[in-house]
């Protein structure tokens, strides 16, 4: 496997949307029926990941000809209430076919890099509570619960 990691150009967001809609499938079906289905394909979906590619932080992962997982982060965020600059890993996917080959973890890595190039004191990510592999995969590469979030459906 000869996979290529490159930062993203406008070129790749629509295959950015399509891989990103396959993990809001993923979501809704088994852990989060509230997401919007088909949002990425949506004009708001392609403007979101249009300013990410502009103003964040995309890079993807590709074999060959095809795009096969994707990062989307920022880089830099400054909150009012916390000392330092911190940065937000917003979302990822990985083809199925390509996972536990390394390729979500040098993705990962190379975003920390950047963050540590930027001066970056904190890293965060949100995975679904129910999303066990996801959590079990970003606490292998140094992530560890931080803050919970609690909601109730009405």
């Amino acid at each position: 496997m000869n996979v290529l990691v490159r930062k993203a150009t406008i070129n790749d967001l629509a295959i950015i949307q399509q891989l990103n809609d396959r993990l809001f499938e993923l979501e809704i079906e088994s852990f989060d029926p509230t997401l919007t289905p088909k949002w990425a394909l949506s004009e708001k979906g392609r403007a979101y990941f249009a300013d990410m590619i502009e103003n964040g932080f995309v890079i993807v992962a590709e074999e060959g000809e095809d795009v096969i997982g994707y990062l989307a982060g920022r880089i830099g965020l400054k909150q009012f209430y916390q000392q330092g600059l911190r940065a937000e890993l917003d979302n990822m996917f990985i083809d199925e076919s390509y996972r536990g080959r390394g390729v979500g973890k040098n993705l990962i890595n190379l975003f920390l890099k950047e963050c540590k190039k930027e001066k970056v004191s904190s890293v965060r990510v949100t995975a679904s509570a129910k999303n066990k592999n996801a959590i079990a995969f970003y606490e292998k590469i140094g992530f560890y619960k931080k803050d919970i979030t609690l909601a109730i459906d009405l």
